[in-house]
């Protein structure tokens, strides 16, 4: 069990367990995670050509997840360091990855099922709980939600207890210690084409 949840934390988005003692928040948060949710679940099990729903599912990902600010969180002032170009490139290569990421867990279960807690606030942060239920066993996930605009985005997610930005800094900040900036865009453009070029298939 413990690997196989080790190899989602990896292929995956998601997040931990509430903790029992944090406060409610307004409800409209979870709504945002709810709705969006659902409208993927959908799409995942729709009667549709494969690219369709493919499609959806992006789509669906974009309505929720503010993959800008998890970039910007995830490499931190070395990014605000390179040329506008290069912050753009990359944030753009950032975004396919997480989609990826996200559209990867719900496609690994097979007629999930979503149980949602109320929003909490922990630490300054509201975070929504949600369960997945499939094949008899249960993941919990949490989503750090922001307002902008009028509106919840997603802008962490932790599965089990492990944050994907948290996730990511590390393996950016490993990367950076043995390639340049530059040599860190050009792995996240192989990367991106290899990933394009499954979803092609």
């Amino acid at each position: 069990m413990r690997r196989r949840r080790s190899s989602l934390v990896t292929l995956l988005v998601a997040c931990a367990a509430p903790g029992a003692s944090a406060a409610p928040v307004s409800a409209e948060p979870v709504e945002a995670v709810r709705q969006t949710l659902a409208r993927a679940s959908g799409a995942a099990s729709a009667e549709a050509p494969r690219e369709e729903r493919l499609a959806a599912l992006r789509k669906a990902a974009r309505e929720l997840v503010d993959t800008r600010s998890m970039g910007r969180e995830a490499l931190g002032p070395t990014l605000d360091a390179q040329p506008p170009a290069w912050r753009d490139e990359f944030l753009a290569h950032f975004d396919v990855l997480i989609v990826r990421t996200w559209m990867q867990k719900l496609l690994f279960f097979r007629d999930p099922r979503f149980a949602y807690g109320a929003a909490e606030d922990r630490d300054g942060a509201t975070w929504v709980p949600t369960r997945i239920q499939a094949g008899g066993e249960s993941y919990h996930v949490d989503y750090r939600m922001g307002l902008q605009d009028g509106r919840w985005w997603a802008t962490d997610i932790e599965i089990e207890g492990m944050s994907l930005v948290e996730s990511y800094r590390a393996q950016l900040a490993s990367l950076l210690e043995r390639n340049s900036f530059e040599e860190l865009l050009e792995l996240l453009r192989m990367r991106t084409r290899r990933l394009q070029g499954r979803s092609a298939r």
